[in-house]
């Protein structure tokens, strides 16, 4: 059987086959959404425990267990700790922002043109808090990061590289599957289709065939069939209503042309003969009126 362009399996795996790319690709975007998200509260959580825990050790007035606290604080943070009042610096590491207005209790970002030309922006993402030491004095903790994770940004880029390249396989993958599948499913549909071609008014035994799993196709095929049964009945009632009535009509026919040849022979010249011909050519026509 040759195929058709527009046939209905093709179009029915294309649809199949974007329709399930578009859901991996949503599923993968809402997944890098909600990483994230999950990321930033992570970082927030991150500098908040970090701050928290320098808040104390401050408070308390232990330079020992500060410095200690501050050699394990992450390579990537910065801070800077000074006295409130008279903004003398305390401890400092890797802080080129100098003091920066007081956040509270979330992280909040900072961007400034840098000084040099050559260099990028400055973006920081950074957090204070304010406490008074046993000694009275009020200290500010500043503590920041850069707010571009360089690895992380290279990171996500090639993951998403990466899936913009799979995208193809995973598109012909689920086309193909879709393409085997709905052929599978089609398939009764081709072979009601080639025995509905083979089926006439002379040729009604041939029945739709049945899979016998009691779905749509299968309920569509006994209506066919049930139908196919029905017609067959009545065309042989017809074709024996047909035979019945020739057969009845070929004696009285018989008859008609019988007198009809003898009163072209002799009933012109014989008066008796052609009113007995008549009479009987009556007669068998009344018959055949009343037969039909």
């Amino acid at each position: 059987m040759k195929k058709r362009t527009n046939s209905v399996v093709v179009k029915l795996s294309i649809k199949f086959s974007s329709i399930l790319t578009v859901a991996v690709l949503t599923i993968i975007f809402i997944f890098f959404m909600f990483l994230q998200i999950f990321n930033r509260q992570q970082e927030t959580r991150a500098y908040r425990g970090t701050i928290s825990s320098i808040s104390r050790i401050v408070k308390m007035g232990n330079e020992q267990a500060l410095d200690q606290r501050l050699s394990s604080v992450p390579f990537f943070i910065s801070y800077l700790i000074y006295d409130t009042n008279t903004k003398e610096v305390i401890r400092k590491k890797n802080d080129q922002m100098g003091i920066l207005p007081i956040t509270g209790h979330k992280p909040k970002h900072y961007t400034a043109k840098s000084t040099d030309s050559q260099s990028p922006a400055i973006n920081i993402i950074y957090i204070t808090s304010q406490v008074e030491t046993i000694n009275g004095r009020n200290i500010t903790i500043q503590i920041s990061a850069n707010a571009r994770n360089e690895g992380a940004d290279k990171f996500t880029l090639r993951l998403l590289t990466y899936i913009g390249l799979a995208t193809v396989p995973i598109l012909i993958i689920s086309f193909l599957l879709s393409l085997y599948i709905t052929k599978q499913t089609m398939k009764p549909v081709v072979q009601i289709t080639d025995a509905a071609k083979s089926i006439s008014s002379t040729n009604l035994s041939t029945l739709l065939p049945e899979t016998g799993k009691q779905d749509e196709l299968d309920n569509l095929a006994q209506t066919f069939n049930r139908l196919f049964s029905r017609l067959k009945i009545d065309f042989e009632r017809e074709r024996s209503f047909t035979s019945n009535v020739s057969h009845e009509l070929k004696t009285p026919v018989a008859v008609i042309l019988g007198q009809a040849n003898l009163l072209r022979r002799w009933g012109k010249d014989d008066p008796k003969q052609l009113e007995k011909s008549i009479g009987t050519i009556l007669n068998e026509s009344r018959s055949m009126e009343a037969s039909i």
